[in-house]
């Protein structure tokens, strides 16, 4: 079972879906987009601190900063790639476990989790 199940890792790991995430993911390591993902991490957690206790003009504002950092972040053409191949091995990854868990049991469930 162990060589089978290293099979399936080999295979996952050497198909170009898989591939091309890898190649996407490195190229989200460069200085400028790694500074537009911490801003982003940055003003959401600030948007979410103060939501929870107040309602003020400095929670306009801070939603705003969040909605310009999400407009860029959805034009940057390394970060659309990234989450592209994202999904996509996702697919590949879901296939490959409703294959290895059909009629397994009933009680498992293979529905995608939706965040």
């Amino acid at each position: 079972m162990y060589k089978e199940i290293d099979d399936l890792i080999k295979a996952i790991t050497e198909d170009e879906i898989f591939k091309e995430f890898c190649k996407a993911d490195q190229l989200l390591h460069d200085e400028k987009t790694l500074a537009l993902l911490s801003r982003h991490q940055i003003a959401q957690e600030d948007y979410m601190r103060l939501k929870a206790y107040q309602n003020s003009d400095d929670l306009v504002s801070l939603k705003e900063n969040l909605k310009a950092i999400n407009k860029e972040i959805s034009n940057h053409p390394q970060i659309m790639n990234y989450y592209q191949k994202y999904y996509a091995l996702n697919e590949l990854l879901e296939s490959v476990t409703k294959i290895v868990f059909a009629d397994i049991s009933d009680d498992i469930s293979l529905e995608r989790f939706v965040l």
